[in-house]
C-alpha cells in the first residue's frame, strides 16, 4: 500500500510541476482533476503459465530440510568455557568494594553469633 501512495505522490508532484501558477491558484476548473488518486495505468502484466514461470533456485524440500537442521542446532545448547584472566582479577576497581563486602559479612556473622548466645532459641524436633 505504501509504494502505491509513493507512486501517486510522485506522479502528483510531476503534474504540479508542469502546471502554471495560475492553474494552481484554482482559476481553471480542471484543478481538482490533478489530485485524483485513481491510477491512470491500465496495463497489467499478464499471468504467466506454469512452464513460463521462473522455477525456484532451490527446491522446497531442500529449504524445509535446511530449516529443520537449523531448528535442531538452535535447540542444542553450546556451552562456551571461559578462560580466567591472566592476572586472576576480572575488574580491578571492584577490589576495594569486595573487601568492604567481606568485612561487612564478617561483622554480621559475629553480631548474629553474639545475639544467639544471649537469646533463647526454641527448636521443634
Amino acid at each position: 500500500m505504501l509504494p502505491r501512495h509513493v507512486q501517486t505522490l510522485g506522479s502528483l508532484l510531476q503534474r504540479v510541476k508542469l502546471v502554471h501558477f495560475t492553474t494552481l491558484r484554482g482559476i481553471h476548473g480542471h484543478f481538482c482533476l490533478l489530485y485524483s488518486t485513481v491510477s491512470t495505468c491500465n496495463e497489467m502484466p499478464r499471468k504467466l503459465s506454469k512452464f513460463e514461470r521462473k522455477p525456484p533456485v532451490t527446491s522446497f524440500n531442500e529449504l524445509k530440510r535446511e530449516a529443520r537442521l537449523k531448528k535442531k542446532e538452535r535447540q542444542n545448547v553450546h556451552e562456551i568455557v571461559l578462560q580466567p584472566p591472566e592476572n586472576g582479577l576480572l575488574v580491578k576497581h571492584l577490589i576495594p568494594v569486595a573487601h568492604e563486602v567481606f568485612a561487612a559479612r564478617c561483622k554480621l556473622i559475629s553480631c548474629v553469633s553474639r545475639l544467639v548466645n544471649y537469646t533463647a532459641i526454641y527448636v521443634c524436633r
